[in-house]
């Protein structure tokens, strides 16, 4: 497999910017140690802050290397990554390579902009985009993937390696933002404010007091409009994490025990936001294709979830999420991640976070819909951190017949 396109333009695919938001210091990393080409316009400068200069697209060059790496010489050919192509190249490949060589698209360590391609233009500044009140989870950058993508992905059986780069994920957006649920420093649920006076908190302090508010709630009677039958499944959740966070830290009061658990759920939040978006993008697609025919659960998720896996980048370049600094970690991110989805699913549903073109009563998806009989949260991790990557790897690797043998 080659990837078309990385931190620099290369004279024949575009490349979506990557070290594009550290600053000087980044910037005189890019150039000195990775002779990374930048342009000196002092116009396009101004325009372009922190951007790294490219051409957008594929030019006759780059269409000869693509043609090359798809055609089949003895039965054999090789695959293209197109992570760090920009858009204008990607769609190259899906509308002229794709279907016509029959090769999966395959996006190595890629997470979501969390919008419509409509959003997206070679002309724009994507720093804009980072002051829209609905970009408050996810990385809004063409690096990423735009929902257009992800529906074509999943129908051409292609994967998507998710990322453990914070960056990418969405982590580092925690600016103050409006919140369905108003919970004060102390862990108290109260009514949310009025409209003409918001209550706005971080992102992250907010699911800190999140946390608190249900290891505090009462299981037995509401919660407002939250039920008191989900707070009670919820706290056996945050449980069993803490449970987890004690034995790890045999020592540890349930107060830190706590304090673990919170600081390890705000670090695998924004995997599993850019997770579960991408389920979502898929899971719409195949049913309004459907028209309403009967479908079967577990076929469903097995295909959707199939089309994940993990695309960690662990390269030592990026700025991984706290929870897996290193591969070493992940069997217990993998256990983080059993016991954090339910919790997270949870929130998201008490939450209702306003996304870009989402409607705010759009139907938010609950476990039950990600999982089902004969497909259980623990398989679809299994797929996740192993089985859908070697799947993929075995069936489009294995060495066909050449017209010689």
């Amino acid at each position: 497999m080659v990837a078309i396109a990385h931190l620099a333009y290369n004279g024949m695919t575009g490349h979506a910017p990557a070290l594009d938001d550290g600053g000087s210091l980044v910037s005189w990393l890019a150039t000195k140690l990775y002779n990374l080409r930048l342009s000196n316009d002092p116009s396009y400068l101004k325009q372009w802050s922190r951007l790294y200069f490219t051409v957008p697209g594929v030019n006759k060059f780059g269409k000869v290397m693509i043609k090359g790496f798809a055609e089949e010489v003895d039965g054999r050919r090789i695959l293209i990554d197109l992570k760090h192509s920009d858009l204008m190249t990607r769609h190259y490949f899906y509308d002229s390579i794709m279907t016509k060589y029959d090769l999966p698209p395959i996006c190595s360590h890629c997470a979501v902009t969390g919008m419509s391609e409509q959003y997206w233009s070679p002309f724009n500044n994507e720093y804009n985009l980072l002051k829209d009140p609905l970009v408050r989870t996810y990385y809004p950058f063409g690096i990423n993937l735009y929902d257009e993508e992800i529906v074509l992905i999943h129908r051409q059986r292609g994967i998507i390696g998710l990322p453990l780069e914070q960056r990418l994920l969405g982590g580092y957006i925690k600016k103050p933002m409006t919140w369905n649920m108003h919970i004060t420093r102390k862990g108290v649920h109260k009514p949310a404010r009025r409209a003409e006076r918001p209550h706005k908190t971080k992102r992250w302090k907010h699911t800190e007091r999140l946390v608190l508010w249900l290891s505090l709630a009462d299981s037995t009677s509401d919660s407002y409009d939250i039920p008191a039958a989900q707070i009670a499944v919820a706290k056996r959740y945050l449980a069993v994490a803490m449970d987890s966070s004690m034995r790890y830290l045999p020592d540890t009061g349930r107060a830190h025990a706590l304090t673990i658990t919170t600081q390890d759920f705000i670090s695998a939040a924004p995997f599993m936001q850019n997770l579960f978006y991408i389920l979502d993008v898929m899971l719409k697609d195949t049913l309004e294709r459907a028209n309403g025919t009967p479908l079967d659960p577990a076929g469903v998720l097995r295909s959707v979830w199939g089309r994940i896996c993990l695309g960690s980048d662990m390269d030592g370049l990026i700025d991984p999420i706290d929870l897996v600094p290193t591969a070493s970690e992940y069997p217990l991110f993998r256990e983080r991640l059993q016991q954090f989805i339910p919790l997270f699913l949870y929130f998201r549903q008490w939450e209702r976070p306003p996304l870009i073109d989402r409607a705010v009563d759009r139907h938010i998806r609950g476990l039950d819909e990600y999982t089902c009989r004969g497909f259980d949260l623990q398989a679809a991790l299994d797929g996740l951190f192993y089985r859908n990557l070697l799947e993929f790897t075995v069936q489009h690797t294995q060495k066909q017949q050449a017209p010689c043998d």
